[in-house]
């Protein structure tokens, strides 16, 4: 079976793209791991950000799906606004630019700032205590469609969403890490699974074609 993946004409520039998946078989999940860490910045444990241009980023995510099973496994990514990124680590805010290492952002730049006028957000965290993990997961639930687990996007005002980080510093530890990646538009979300929630944009970037 080929794929081919819909969307902006290629071009050169590349920008940051953050690719997440859910793979059941230990097979295919240490495939799709290794294709993603050859072209990683930064990861959590199955979050990958890169620096692709849209037509490296469409080989890679044909590619990537050629190795899932679309009625078993999820495979998404999006393209963050700006390339930014707010972490939440250890009880506190921080900017930085995704798939740039751990580098802040240069400039004075504050979470609000970073977060206002976006409306579309994905979400992931890493916690590791199985008591916070429970109540992280009943914060972020109510605000959002999970798209993998530990992985939701979520549409939400900008008060709401400061509200929220303020309730993840609150509840998270020093070993926490919870990430905030703001999108343009709804349509830089990606997303291969069966029977997505009715809740998440739709969009049909991917496309199926029989091989002759």
């Amino acid at each position: 079976m080929l794929y081919t993946v819909a969307g902006q004409a290629p071009g050169l520039t590349p920008r940051a793209c953050v690719f997440a998946y859910d793979i059941s078989c230990p097979r295919r999940a240490r495939r799709v791991r290794q294709t993603l860490q050859s072209w990683q910045t930064g990861a959590q444990y199955s979050v990958f950000e890169v620096m692709l241009n849209p037509a490296q980023r469409n080989d890679l995510l044909a590619e990537l799906i050629s190795m899932c099973d679309p009625e078993q496994d999820a495979l998404a990514t999006w393209a963050p606004r700006r390339g930014q990124c707010i972490e939440v680590v250890s009880g506190k805010l921080r900017v930085r630019l995704a798939a740039q290492g751990h580098s802040t952002m240069k400039g004075n730049f504050s979470a609000n700032q970073i977060l206002a006028g976006a409306g579309n957000y994905l979400l992931c965290y890493d916690i590791r205590d199985e008591d916070r993990l429970r109540a992280v997961a009943a914060s972020i639930h109510p605000m959002g469609a999970a798209i993998q687990r530990s992985v939701y996007w979520l549409r939400q005002s900008l008060s709401d969403m400061n509200h929220l980080l303020n309730q993840l510093c609150r509840l998270t530890a020093e070993d926490d890490v919870t990430w905030v990646y703001p999108l343009a538009h709804a349509q830089d979300l990606w997303r291969v699974q069966t029977q997505p929630s009715s809740l998440l944009p739709v969009n049909h970037r991917i496309r199926q074609r029989n091989q002759l």
